[in-house]
């Protein structure tokens, strides 16, 4: 009996135990189920949500496709329009016409006009047997100076350097973009790719000209209307066909405008120690300022103005037509030029002690030695030629207590500086090295002769006389060699406003010529 219950309790226990594990195998594998299902619809729902995120980027790009058709029409179209419109805006040359000798030529395209010479004249140098354009039409020489070649490039500076004695930017601007767009019937080449190559060759030439333009002749472009035009050209057309020129452009034209805001030169140069005066400013003295604070100060001043001279003043010597304001920083040193001059000779006869009158102008001399040592020359001229004077130089006894080895130095160095066309002046500036203030009337001269002595048009008014503007550039050449590095120099403002009343006749009487001799006369006169 015992060993039956035995039997039936472990029975039992195996039917309890085997029913755990039936449930148990129940439950996991309806846990399973469970975590298989919810796998799946997980992956169902990331699958759903990728076929709607390509369903959505499909969806976009189409957009943006339909959108990208759409801009290449609208640039198509505004292209198409700036062409036309920068073809005819300003100047008008739908129909062109040109008289050579008897024949008269119409055309769309000026640049298709054949070298004759009815629109181009070349001479050739006799000691280096270089050959430069002489004479020419204003679209010969547009022309040569966009040559597929490229040997217009000798004559770009040249060009955009006198350009303003006979076209006005705006025209000038007019037919660089009429050269850029070559119609095809201007192509006679043998095949479209030498043809799209030979435009490509005009398209980069007029761009470089337009580069060197803005590079070195930005303040052409402070006409806002012209800097508009320029950059239209450059968004709209010059980007699509060039897209690596268009880019360098807005980099030039960027860099030019911030460097006009930017007037400002930074040095890390030590200044020379400037020499103040320990006098108050309500009693100063010439004599109270040292020769060299004189000969800087006055460096300082007139450097500013000789710095901005524009190429443009130094054409039609319109520095010397009355109400001209084409050259108004030409015209504001040749004022302060005439007015040094009468501050000298003023200072000097005004004083009626003879020891003092010395003192004065030994002072004087030191100043325009100070003004030579610095490469001032205008300064110095200026000076010099009142000292010159002839109300200065018949006062003897003046002169003769002036100390003798300046005395000498005087006569040796400054006495001829004004004789035989300014030689001795010429050969001192060509010597100097920059900083260099170059005594500005030996280019008006040359520019005077050169006006003078060449008419503006040749062959019966039809050809821009070019020889005659290439002798212009090189003489507004020189004078931009000296405008490329400015003095460092410590301003004393107490010194510069001195010299400024000075000049301006606020701090003494500034005699006219005949008042001066007349005063001269009065301190020193005839035979005493």
């Amino acid at each position: 009996m015992t060993d039956l219950t035995s039997t039936d309790a472990r029975l039992r226990l195996r039917i309890v135990v085997a029913t755990v594990f039936i449930a148990a195998a129940a439950v996991s594998t309806w846990s399973i189920m469970r975590y298989l299902k919810k796998v799946a619809a997980e992956q169902q729902r990331i699958e759903k949500e990728e076929r709607e995120e390509e369903v959505k980027k499909e969806i976009e790009r189409q957009t943006t496709l339909k959108q990208e058709e759409e801009q290449k029409v609208r640039v198509a179209k505004n292209v198409e329009s700036m062409r036309r419109k920068m073809q005819v805006e300003h100047v008008q040359w739908k129909t062109l016409t040109y008289n050579s000798g008897s024949t008269t030529h119409k055309t769309t395209y000026p640049f298709d006009v054949k070298d004759t010479r009815d629109t181009i004249q070349y001479t050739t140098d006799e000691n280096t047997g270089v050959i430069s354009i002489k004479a020419a039409t204003i679209f010969k020489l547009i022309e040569k100076l966009t040559e597929e070649s490229g040997k217009g490039l000798i004559l770009t500076s040249s060009f955009l350097l006198t350009y303003r004695s006979f076209i006005t930017p705006i025209e000038l601007f007019d037919i660089l973009i009429l050269r850029y767009h070559v119609p095809l019937h201007h192509l006679h080449l043998e095949d479209d790719e030498r043809n799209e190559k030979f435009r490509r060759h005009i398209h980069l030439r007029v761009w470089y000209v337009l580069k060197y333009w803005v590079e070195h002749f930005f303040f052409d472009f402070q006409e806002e209307h012209l800097l508009k035009r320029l950059m239209d050209f450059v968004d709209v057309i010059l980007s699509v066909d060039e897209p690596g020129p268009a880019t360098q452009m807005r980099a030039f034209i960027q860099k030019q405008r911030e460097m006009r805001k930017n007037t400002h030169v930074m040095t890390s140069q030590r200044l020379p120690e400037p020499y103040v005066p320990d006098v108050p400013a309500e009693h100063l003295k010439l004599l109270d300022i040292s020769p060299v604070e004189i000969a800087r100060q006055m460096t300082l001043s007139e450097y500013a103005v000789f710095k901005r001279i524009q190429p443009s003043e130094c054409l039609d010597q319109s520095w010397s037509k009355e109400g001209d304001v084409r050259a108004p920083r030409i015209v504001s040193l040749i004022d302060r030029f005439n007015r040094c001059n009468r501050w000298v000779i003023s200072e000097i006869v005004r004083e009626e002690d003879v020891h003092k009158r010395a003192l004065i102008i030994t002072h004087f001399i030191r100043t325009s030695i100070e003004c030579k040592l610095l490469n001032n020359f205008n300064s110095m001229m200026g000076i010099v030629s009142g000292l010159l004077n002839s109300s200065v130089s018949r006062l003897k006894h003046s002169w003769n207590l002036v100390p003798s080895d300046l005395s000498r130095t005087f006569e040796s160095t400054f006495s001829h500086m004004f004789h035989r066309n300014f030689k001795v002046i010429r050969d001192a500036v060509k010597q100097a090295n920059p900083p260099c203030l170059p005594y500005v009337g030996i280019y008006l001269a040359d520019l005077t002769f050169i006006e003078d002595g060449n008419v503006n048009m040749l062959h019966h008014g039809r050809l821009i006389n070019f020889e005659k503007r290439l002798m212009i550039a090189r003489v507004i050449g020189d004078i931009r060699i000296y405008q490329q590095k400015s003095y460092q120099l410590a301003p004393v403002y107490i010194v510069a406003d001195f010299i400024e009343r000075c000049l301006s006749g606020q701090t003494l009487h500034i005699m006219d010529e005949r008042e001066a001799h007349v005063k001269s006369l009065q301190i020193e006169p005839r035979g005493s």
